[in-house]
């Protein structure tokens, strides 16, 4: 190990312990498989958690407030049958 390096992944607990008390980022362990380390983030899962809050958000908008219009010869959704 060259001196100075940034330490292995698995390496000394008390230099994590400092580089996080630092807010210094822990070293990546380039062993486990990228899509395991994506999918491994909370923040991969809180984005996709507010996408899919805004999505329903906008429907629900979308219905309650954007009226149906019935176009020429063609009865709206809502009426009944002649």
């Amino acid at each position: 190990m060259v001196v100075g390096a940034v330490p292995e992944p698995g390496g000394d607990v008390l230099v994590r312990r400092e580089r996080r008390r630092n807010g210094l980022p822990a070293p990546v362990d380039r062993t486990v498989p990228l899509p395991r380390r994506v999918l491994g983030d909370w923040r991969l899962w809180m984005s996709l958690a507010t996408i899919a809050l805004f999505v329903a958000a906008f429907q629900v908008n979308w219905l309650l407030f954007v009226p149906e219009h019935a176009t020429a010869g063609e009865p709206s959704r809502g009426s009944a049958p002649p």
